[in-house]
C-alpha cells in the first residue's frame, strides 16, 4: 500500500481519517455532526480497521475473533485480483477459524494501522460475555472513541491542542491532511482512484454519517451520497466474486449499523 493511500500526515487508520473528516479545519476542528454521532462513527471505524485487518469477523450481526496471528491490511494483489488464504494441510483455511480466545498479548503484531484504541476495541469485543448487535455494540463503544482518538492524534501531533480563556483549542498540525482525506475520498467516487480498503471504507462511514457535506464537492448533498454508496456496494459485490469469507465483505453492514445507532441517538430521550 502506498504512502499516498494511508500513511500521510500519520493517518494510519480509517478511524482517524473519519475523524479528522467530521471535522472544520478552519473553525478550530468545530464537529460537523453531534460528538455522540461522530463517536458511532468512529466505534465503526474502529471495526473496519479490524475487518480490513482479518482481525474479526462478522456472523449474523455480531464481531468475532478471527485471526489472532499478523494483522493482514492488503486489498489486493498487483494485478488487482484478491490474495486468497492458503489452506492447511487439512484443507481448512489457516486464518478462517472463529474462535473467542482471549487475545495473545505475546503475539508479534506489530501493526501500526490498528493501533492501542483499536486493539482496546479488539480486547473490548473478545472479553463480552455477550456480544449485541452491531448497532448496540457500536452505541456502548462511541461515548469513548471520540475522546480516545482525539487524545492519540494529539499524542501522535496530527493534532495540537492549547487553552484560551479558560477553554480548549484544538488545530490540525498540518492543514493539508484534511484536504488529503477529502481528496482520497472525491477520487475514489469519481473513478480516479482503484479500489483500496481504507479509502473504500472511509466512503462508506462517510455515507453512513451523511457527511458527504464535509466533501467539498461541486455535487448535491443526494449525488454525493449516491457515490458514496456505491462504492460501498462494491465492496460487498468483489466478496462475492473473490472471497465470500473475506471478513472486510461486512463493511456495509458496519455502516448500515452506524446509521441505526445512530437514528436511535436522535430518538433517544436521554
Amino acid at each position: 500500500m502506498t504512502m499516498t493511500t494511508r500513511h500521510r500526515y500519520g493517518l494510519t487508520s480509517v478511524r482517524e481519517q473519519l475523524f479528522v473528516l467530521a471535522h472544520d479545519e478552519t473553525r478550530s476542528l468545530k464537529p460537523h455532526l453531534h460528538v455522540p454521532a461522530i463517536g458511532v462513527g468512529l466505534a465503526g471505524a474502529a471495526l473496519t480497521d479490524l475487518l480490513i485487518a482479518n482481525r474479526v469477523h462478522v456472523v449474523q450481526g455480531s464481531p468475532y475473533l478471527f485471526n489472532r496471528g499478523r494483522c493482514d491490511h492488503r486489498w489486493s494483489s498487483a494485478d488487482g485480483s484478491t490474495r486468497s488464504r492458503q489452506p492447511d494441510d487439512s484443507g481448512r483455511r489457516t486464518d478462517g477459524a472463529r474462535s473467542t480466545a482471549p487475545v495473545d498479548e505475546n503475539t508479534d503484531d506489530g501493526c501500526t494501522t490498528c493501533g492501542a484504541v483499536t486493539e482496546q476495541v479488539l480486547a473490548t469485543i473478545v472479553n463480552l460475555r455477550h456480544i449485541p448487535g452491531l448497532h448496540l455494540l457500536l452505541r456502548e463503544l462511541g461515548p469513548e472513541l471520540y475522546r480516545q482518538t482525539r487524545r492519540e492524534l494529539i499524542d501522535k501531533n496530527v493534532i495540537t491542542s492549547d487553552r484560551r480563556w479558560g477553554r480548549s483549542r484544538y488545530e490540525l498540525t498540518w492543514i493539508g491532511s484534511a484536504a488529503w482525506v477529502r481528496q482520497n475520498v472525491r477520487y475514489r467516487i469519481e473513478g480516479r482512484q482503484r479500489p483500496e480498503p481504507h479509502i473504500d471504507a472511509l466512503c462508506a462511514l462517510t455515507w453512513a454519517l451523511n457527511l458527504q457535506h464535509s466533501l467539498v464537492i461541486d455535487l448535491s448533498d443526494t449525488e454525493t451520497s449516491n457515490m458514496l454508496r456505491a462504492v460501498m456496494n462494491r465492496i460487498t459485490e468483489k466478496a462475492l466474486l473473490t472471497d465470500p469469507d473475506w471478513p472486510a465483505a461486512a463493511i456495509p453492514e458496519v455502516a448500515d449499523a452506524i446509521r441505526t445507532a445512530v437514528g436511535a441517538l436522535a430518538t433517544s430521550p436521554y
